[in-house]
Formats: structure tokens, C-alpha cells, sequence
């Protein structure tokens, strides 16, 4: 009777390992980077309304590929590459914001310069004098 209850405790305790591994397993399969890729369809989001410049294109194209291939890395259960390319997408999406800014504020400055420029000579045109 003691080697059938033997057998039997060490079969649930078998079992209860067997269980737990399998538990721990589930654990550490990563769940879909939701966050990262919010983060970077947020992104897109912005650059858009801010109406992109063409300068920054390429950086939105890449931002727009990254994101389709960090959902595509999704459906095939490859969190690791799905997060780190949502990263890049929002990246690339923010630089993309930023050029665009920098090139819109870059003609502001242009403007500003001629039109400083033209009413310095006209100032110069009247010996110093204001019209």
C-alpha cells in the first residue's frame, strides 16, 4: 500500500511540475507591443496634420513601412521585432515632423531676410533718411 501511495504522490508531484513549467512558458511568450505601436501610429498622426514637407517624405515613408512591418511581426508572433520596429516607425515619424518644421522655418527666416534686406536699401536710397 506504501509503494501505491508513493507512486501515486510522486505522480501529482509530476504533474504539479509539469504544470508550472508549462505555466512559466506561457509567461514568458510577450504580449503584442501595444504601447509601442500606438505610440507610433500616434506619430504618423501628428507629421500628417502638421502636413509634411517634401523634404521630410522619405522619413514618412519609412515611418508608414516600419509600422505596417511591425504589425506584420505581430501576426507572426515575433513581438521582439514587432516593438523594436514600432520604435523606428515612431522615430522616424517624429524626425520626419521635425524636418518638416525645420524646413518651414527655414523659409520663414528667407522671407524675413528679404524683406529686411529691402527695407534696409530702401532706407540707404533716402541718405539715411526715413520716407
Amino acid at each position: 500500500m506504501r509503494t501505491s501511495h508513493t507512486r501515486h504522490t510522486g505522480l501529482k508531484f509530476a504533474l504539479a511540475i509539469a504544470a508550472t513549467l508549462q505555466l512559466t512558458a506561457c509567461a514568458t511568450t510577450s504580449d503584442p507591443p501595444y504601447a509601442a505601436l500606438q505610440s507610433a501610429q500616434t506619430a504618423i498622426k501628428q507629421a500628417e496634420q502638421a502636413r509634411v514637407e517634401p523634404e521630410a517624405s522619405g522619413e514618412m515613408v519609412e515611418a508608414q513601412q516600419k509600422l505596417a512591418a511591425a504589425n506584420e511581426a505581430v501576426q507572426h508572433e515575433d513581438m521582439d521585432r514587432a516593438a523594436v520596429l514600432a520604435q523606428e516607425s515612431r522615430v522616424a515619424a517624429e524626425l520626419a515632423l521635425a524636418k518638416s518644421e525645420a524646413a518651414k522655418a527655414d523659409r520663414v527666416n528667407a522671407e524675413i531676410e528679404a524683406s529686411t534686406d529691402e527695407l534696409e536699401d530702401q532706407f540707404e536710397g533716402n541718405d539715411g533718411e526715413p520716407q
